[in-house]
């Protein structure tokens, strides 16, 4: 038993089978949205709708360097590795709990398995009529997904993105543009596309501006106070399933046999290789039978008796008390910025609307009578 079932709540998450099918369908939203967006657009347009794509300048720069683009999908391919077994690992679980531990370790082996090695350079990764992809394509379309798709293992995210890369080629040589370009009601979503653009774009500067280390500091400073004080306990534990045991090993305990040792011969967990160490917890995260009683004990005490709950019997080891360490402000700060980027556009929104003349009527154009009070 890990930490994880002590909590007795499982994250519940998708199988990668799952994953992928979202995967697929997030690609072929963001394709056609990228091949719209690349038809429709065109001259001045077709730069500021470039322009505001977060992928642009690492792709300009990814042409001048293709090495470096390579060596980046290698790295993505190594960093995905953990995460990937992990996810693999607790979807297993999450599909039927009555899956034991060898097929949760398949099914890990299975998302790690066949990672290719990526060699440098910028080959042609596929070949649409005579139109060449190049790898770099399909790298620079992958930079374009959101980052909790762009964690999943690159041999499972290549081919997908590779897919909409062609599909995207092989509309691009079948669509007759000029057709598509004359049309009036396209041009009118090209000149639309284009305020929202510039629109998003002059707002996000604006906040960027505003946004200072002063801001932030002054909102880390009013999140921790906000932070309520958490107790926690780090403790080890052994972990048997029967009552007698559980007091033979108190026994050696108060004879003076160390906990370590003992929970390496006896406990049935995966804490058993670490001396059962289960690190700090909150009364909360633990079940209940387990933290009233370590809560209840004084730093280096041992309980007396065993600990029964729906998992076994516990011998349990308090090694120390602490308050919850708050937040630092590095760790704070992506969080941070997201929240003070929303305060500084409402507060920079609501300076303008005060600066204009603005007068509403209601849905046939009459003046809108005050409340009464008002």
């Amino acid at each position: 038993m890990n930490m994880t079932e002590l909590n007795s709540m499982k994250k519940t998450q998708s199988g990668n089978a799952v994953i992928i099918v979202l995967v697929v369908l997030a690609l072929v939203a963001v394709g056609a949205l990228a091949y719209l967006s690349g038809q429709m657009t065109t001259g001045t347009d077709a730069n500021i709708a470039q322009g505001t794509q977060d992928v642009a300048a690492a792709g300009d720069d990814a042409e001048t360097d293709a090495d470096a683009q390579a060596q980046a999908a290698q790295d993505m391919a190594d960093a995905g590795d953990d995460s990937a077994a992990a996810e693999a690992q607790e979807a297993a679980a999450s599909a039927d709990d009555q899956n034991d531990d060898t097929q949760q370790e398949a099914a890990a082996e299975q998302a790690t398995s066949d990672v290719p090695e990526i060699e440098p350079g910028n080959p042609v990764v596929a070949m649409v009529g005579d139109e060449e992809v190049m790898r770099l394509d399909v790298l620079n379309f992958i930079t374009q997904l959101p980052p909790n798709i762009r964690q999943l293992p690159i041999a499972q995210l290549f081919p997908l993105a590779q897919e909409q890369v062609i599909n995207a080629k092989v509309v691009e040589m079948n669509i007759d543009t000029k057709s598509v370009e004359s049309s009036e009601e396209v041009q009118k979503k090209i000149a639309m596309a284009k305020e929202q653009i510039i629109r998003a774009a002059y707002l996000e500067q604006e906040v960027a501006k505003k946004l200072t280390d002063k801001r932030l500091k002054q909102a880390y400073d009013e999140f921790v106070k906000a932070q309520p004080d958490v107790e926690e306990v780090k403790a080890a534990h052994i972990l048997v399933d029967d009552e007698a045991v559980a007091k033979d090993i108190i026994a050696k305990l108060n004879d003076g046999a160390e906990f370590a040792d003992l929970a390496k011969e006896h406990s049935k967990d995966n804490t058993a290789d670490n001396g059962g160490e289960l690190g700090y917890f909150a009364k909360g995260d633990v079940v209940p039978e387990f933290a009233d009683m370590a809560f209840s004990m004084k730093k280096g005490a041992v309980t007396k008796e065993p600990v029964k709950t729906d998992f076994g019997y516990h011998v349990i080891k308090v090694e120390d008390k602490r308050q919850r360490p708050k937040p630092t402000f590095e760790e704070a700060k992506p969080f941070l910025e997201k929240e003070v980027q929303k305060e500084l556009l409402e507060e920079m929104l609501a300076d303008w609307r005060d600066g204009a003349k603005i007068k509403k009527y209601d849905i046939n154009g009459n003046d809108i009578e005050p409340a009464a009070g008002e």
